[in-house]
């Protein structure tokens, strides 16, 4: 059963107006908040890069002092011997650097440092 409401044309015409102003109002306001989205997902982008150059920027300064003349990789590897290849491993892990990336770091280093010496003899 259908009922009917009877209002003025003047009342229609202002509920009309309104419903088409707000609709208007939320599609600006939804356009909007699409920008902002896409705006956060770029900066977060970029400080994800920021945060990754940083983090091998310290791992990288943190391995510089290996001899590769004296030690092998395996022994920079070794995390309970004196020697492991990065330097203040506990603080490293406090900030949240894992041991696989440290590893890795070890690793790349040494063979940096591996080609620089062959190209030094």
């Amino acid at each position: 059963m259908e009922e009917f409401v009877q209002i003025s044309l003047d009342k229609y015409d202002t509920l009309k107006y309104n419903n088409d102003y707000l609709k208007q109002a939320l599609k600006q306001e939804q356009e909007l908040h699409s920008e902002h989205i896409a705006k956060l997902q770029m900066n977060i982008c970029d400080l994800n890069s920021k945060i990754e150059d940083l983090k091998k920027y310290i791992l990288d300064y943190r391995c510089k002092y290996m001899d590769t003349k004296e030690g092998t990789v395996e022994d920079y590897l070794e995390r309970n011997a004196l020697y492991y290849g990065m330097n203040d491993m506990k603080s490293l892990l406090n900030l949240g650097f894992t041991y696989a990336e440290m590893d890795e770091a070890i690793k790349k280093q040494y063979e940096v440092y591996k080609k620089e010496q062959s190209k030094d003899d």
